[in-house]
């Protein structure tokens, strides 16, 4: 995702997209934009409940429930409400079950944008079987 980001900008890593995970760390003092794991959320969060100098949290993909990506929505829900009621939170996903999300945050405005659909083209290829017992790992 972030070059997919950094490609739109067409600036190098670390300027105004950077990326932080668990061993790496691209940020600099113009980054602007910071794509990060669920985990350094996390981590960040816990540092700094406030969240100082993040205006928003963008949580992607959302659709792909995970502990942490809940864990996540759930400290940054108490982040908003009682530290920072001016901590602006997207979640997007192109699959999202909107009901479900509307009955937990049902002050939460959403927004739905058709997106096209692109035929899918499938291609089936024909692998030999090799036997473990017949052939010999070299």
């Amino acid at each position: 995702m972030r070059n997919d980001w950094r490609s739109c900008l067409t600036k190098s890593q670390g300027d105004t997209v950077g990326y932080r995970m668990r061993a790496q760390n691209c940020v600099g003092p113009n980054t602007r934009l910071e794509v990060v794991t669920e985990g350094v959320l996390t981590r960040m969060i816990q540092r700094d409940p406030e969240l100082s100098g993040v205006g928003l949290v963008i949580l992607d993909e959302f659709h792909e429930r995970s502990l942490q990506a809940d864990l996540a929505l759930a400290l940054l829900l108490d982040v908003q409400q009682g530290l920072r009621d001016d901590l602006k939170l997207l979640i997007m996903s192109a699959t999202l079950d909107n009901d479900r999300l509307q009955q937990m945050l049902p002050e939460a405005p959403v927004i739905i944008s058709e997106g096209r659909s692109f035929p899918v083209e499938r291609r089936y290829y024909h692998c030999p079987r090799i036997s473990v017992l017949t052939k010999p790992l070299r």
